[in-house]
C-alpha cells in the first residue's frame, strides 16, 4: 500500500498539528507494507528520508527562505493577503508546486490514496485538485474546526464565506473525514456523519517512566509552567495568573511565541516570567524541574489545547483553568486523575487550589493512561486509515 500525504507540517518541531501528523505517520509506517510519501511546504525544496517506509519531500517557496519566527511571520502575512484575494489560506505558489510534484510522483509510483492534514486550507485544496485529476481516494484529517462551528472566524465575513465554501468541498468530495473528537461533536449535518470518524489528539505516547511524585514541594517555592501560545481572544491568562498569585510562594513561568511574550511582559518582573520559546526537546529537558503544569482553556468549546495531552505524556500534575463548565478539558482531567479543573470566577477556587497543592497525589501508571486515552494513541488513527483502505488496495 502506498500513500501520498499533503500537509502544512509533519514534525513536532514545526507545529502542534505537525506533531500529531508525525505520530500518525510513524505509526502507519511501522507496518512494513505501507509506504508513505509526504509533501510539505514547511521548508525549501529538500528530501528527507525518515525511515525505510517514510520520506518527506519539502516543497516550500523561495519567499519562505528565512527560518524561525521571521519565516512564520512572512507565512502569516502572505496567507492573510492571499486569503483576501482568493480562497482562504490557499497559497497559490504552493498549490502549483504541489501539483507539479504530484504529477511527477504519480508517474513514478502507484498511490492508493491521498491524505491531507489541515490546519490551513492549502493542503486540502491541493488534495481536492489531485483527487479530481487522478481519481485517488481522499482522506482528510482535521485538527481545527469547520468555520461555521467557530465564532472566531465569523468576525471576518469575507474569510468566513470563502472558508465555508471550501468546507463544503471537503464534506461533499472527501471519501473519509477524520476529526478530532471535540470538532466531531459539533457536526450536525446528517448527510456527512456516515463518512466522518473521530479520533483523540494523537499525542499520548509511551514515555520513560516518571514515577517521582512531582507535587511534593521541597524548596518552598511552588513552580508552575505554561508551554504554548496565549491569545487575548482565545486563551487569555488574566484570571489564571490572578488566582495563582494569591498563593504566596507560587512562581509562574511562561514559554511560548511572540504573542505569549507580549501578554506576559505586561506583568513586569517578579513571580510571573516569560522564559522564551521552548522546543519539544527543550521541554523534555526542563519539564521535571516544575512542580505543576498549567493549562488555560480556550474561549471556544470545539477545540482542546493540544498541550494538555502532551502534559499527560509527561505524567505531571496539571492545573486546568477554564472559562465555563462545558469545557471539554474538564473530562480530560477527570480521566487523567492527576490534576484539578477550576472554572473562572467560581466561588471557592482558591481553597480548592490550596487543597490540591497540599495533597500528595498518586502518579497514574502507564497502563491506566493507555486504557483511558485509547483514542489519543497514534495507532488508533493509523488503524482507521488502514481499515478504510484495506479493500481495493494495490
Amino acid at each position: 500500500m502506498r500513500l501520498l500525504v499533503i500537509t502544512n507540517a509533519c514534525f513536532k518541531s514545526e507545529s502542534a498539528s505537525g506533531y500529531c501528523m508525525e505520530n500518525i505517520l510513524l505509526a502507519l509506517t511501522e507496518n512494513t507494507k505501507v509506504k508513505v510519501d509526504v509533501i510539505s511546504f514547511w521548508k525549501q525544496d529538500n528530501i528527507f528520508q525518515v525511515n525505510d517506509n517514510l520520506r518527506v519531500l519539502y516543497r516550500g517557496n523561495k519567499i519562505f527562505k528565512n527560518s524561525g519566527l521571521v519565516k512564520q511571520n512572512i507565512q502569516c502575512i502572505f496567507n492573510k493577503i492571499t486569503s483576501e484575494l482568493i480562497d482562504p489560506d490557499i497559497n497559490v505558489m504552493y498549490q502549483k508546486k504541489v501539483l507539479r510534484s504530484v504529477s511527477q510522483l504519480i508517474q513514478e509510483n502507484k498511490y492508493d490514496a491521498i491524505i491531507s492534514s489541515m490546519g490551513g486550507r492549502s493542503t486540502g485544496y491541493a488534495a481536492y485538485k489531485i483527487k479530481k485529476k487522478y481519481g485517488l481516494k481522499w482522506i482528510c484529517i482535521l485538527f481545527d474546526p469547520f468555520v461555521k462551528n467557530n465564532h472566531l472566524y465569523k468576525k471576518n465575513r469575507v474569510y468566513y464565506k470563502r472558508a465555508d465554501r471550501f468546507d463544503q468541498v471537503i464534506k461533499n468530495d472527501c471519501d473519509l473525514i477524520i476529526l478530532e473528537e471535540c470538532i466531531y461533536n459539533t457536526i450536525n449535518e446528517k448527510e456527512i456523519k456516515s463518512k466522518v470518524v473521530k479520533i483523540g489528539m494523537p499525542l499520548v505516547l509511551a514515555k520513560e517512566k516518571r514515577e517521582k511524585s512531582s507535587n511534593t514541594i521541597k524548596s518552598g517555592i511552588i513552580s508552575i509552567a505554561f508551554f504554548g501560545a496565549l491569545y487575548k481572544n482565545l486563551r487569555d491568562p488574566e484570571y489564571s495568573i490572578s488566582l495563582l498569585l494569591k498563593i504566596p510562594n507560587v512562581r509562574l513561568d511562561f514559554y511560548g511565541n511572540s504573542s505569549t511574550k507580549q501578554i506576559i511582559s505586561l506583568y513586569g518582573e517578579g513571580r510571573v516570567c516569560y522564559r522564551g520559546v521552548a522546543s519539544h526537546a527543550d521541554i523534555e529537558k526542563i519539564v521535571d524541574s516544575y512542580d505543576y503544569l498549567l493549562n488555560i482553556g480556550n474561549a471556544t468549546l470545539n477545540q482542546v489545547p493540544s498541550k494538555i495531552y502532551e502534559y499527560i505524556t509527561y505524567k505531571k500534575p496539571i492545573i486546568n483553568i477554564v472559562k465555563n463548565r462545558d469545557d471539554p478539558t474538564i473530562d480530560v482531567i477527570k480521566r487523567y486523575t492527576y490534576g484539578i479543573s477550576l472554572v473562572e470566577n467560581e466561588d471557592g477556587n482558591i481553597k480548592k487550589l490550596e487543597s490540591f497543592i497540599s495533597n500528595d497525589l498518586k502518579v497514574p501508571d502507564d497502563q491506566m493512561i493507555a486504557d483511558r486515552f485509547q483514542m489519543n494513541s497514534p495507532y488508533y488513527a493509523a488503524n482507521i486509515i488502514l481499515k478504510e483502505l484495506s479493500e481495493g488496495c494495490h
